[in-house]
């Protein structure tokens, strides 16, 4: 039997038509229907959005709230709104659209032979020791997989996997929400400041943002890591300066070179010890705020997971944890 109110929309639209045979379970079609509907609230707007015409959109969402029970949506002609049904119904929906949307990733990749290849995702500062290490263990074990490397930040990264187009990230957890992600904190590091090593704030045990203040500053590129760069002036200006920012680079490797050809300072991650560039001095900041703290972790799809990724990720799992019983050496 027909749930009373769904007869009344059937009577609204197609009086004369019977609705279609009730389908035996949800069909992925209805969610993706849904979805559209539930995001434009406007069934025109929805079929031009899915490339359908209107009546078998309608028809699609009658379908689905008579399989379900339920009444989704609340039409008028003058607006369509979710029901609260229909509300708790559209994360889930979401959620399951994009599980399916990977699952087929993964086949079409695994017909192509595309395992042999795992893409790994970084942070700048990130594993600086663990990873190389990690790459040549796995390789190895898995002598026909190779280890591609982006660097790129976190919300790049997560975007990234959530797409397809990373089999890993390595991200810094204050950074991004990874909502529908797995992840495991492998690093934990804090603030320091790099001092090229002939400048007498590199004789110090350790510095105070205040000690900054008058101290040409090399910085990573603000829309990089918009966060990131607000949290840093913020700092700044607690401690009473705006700072000289004379230089940006996405490059690690680049700003701690120009430090040491004392073009200025840099705020950087204590992992970057790892690096030992020749005439920088990493020294402690006692008053960073913790907000600087930060959290490594891997990230992948759950829904993603193929043997050679489950064994890259446990070799990095397993590397990362005998670096941190060795604390970086902070002052060269």
């Amino acid at each position: 039997m027909r749930p009373k109110y769904l007869g009344c929309i059937a009577n609204q639209s197609r009086s004369a038509m019977p609705f279609p045979p009730l389908p035996t379970r949800m069909d992925l079609h209805h969610l993706r229907h849904f979805v559209a509907v539930a995001e434009e609230l406007h069934f025109g707007r929805a079929a031009a959005r899915l490339g359908m015409s209107q009546p078998p959109l309608s028809q699609s969402i009658q379908r689905l709230e008579e399989s379900l029970g339920v009444l989704l949506f609340t039409r008028s002609r003058a607006q369509v709104k979710l029901t609260p049904a229909g509300s708790a119904l559209l994360p889930p929906a979401r959620q399951t659209l994009l599980q399916a949307d990977q699952t087929e990733r993964v086949a079409r990749r695994a017909a192509k032979g595309e395992f042999a290849l795992l893409r790994v995702g970084f942070v700048p500062w990130s594993l600086t020791r663990a990873l190389p290490r990690s790459i040549r263990r796995f390789r190895s074990q898995w002598q026909g997989v190779q280890v591609h490397l982006y660097e790129r930040v976190s919300r790049q990264q997560v975007a990234s996997l959530h797409a397809g187009e990373l089999d890993l990230g390595i991200i810094s957890l204050r950074m991004t929400d990874t909502a529908g992600l797995e992840t495991r904190i492998v690093e934990t590091s804090r603030l320091v400041v790099a001092v090229p090593s002939a400048w007498p704030l590199a004789a110090r045990d350790s510095l105070r943002f205040a000690d900054l203040a008058d101290q040409p500053f090399v910085i990573f590129p603000p829309s990089l890591s918009p966060a990131a760069h607000a949290a840093f002036e913020s700092a700044c200006r607690a401690a009473g300066f705006k700072a000289n920012v004379i230089q940006e680079s996405a490059q690690p490797f680049t700003m701690l070179n120009m430090v040491a050809n004392e073009l200025g300072v840099a705020l950087i991650q204590s992992t970057a010890a790892a690096m030992k560039l020749e005439g920088v001095t990493l020294v402690p900041i006692v008053d960073a705020p913790a907000s600087f703290d930060t959290d490594i972790a891997l990230a992948w799809s759950p829904h993603l997971i193929t043997p050679p990724l489950h064994a890259f990720i446990e070799t990095l799992e397993r590397i990362a944890a005998a670096d941190s019983a060795t604390s970086f050496e902070v002052r060269p």
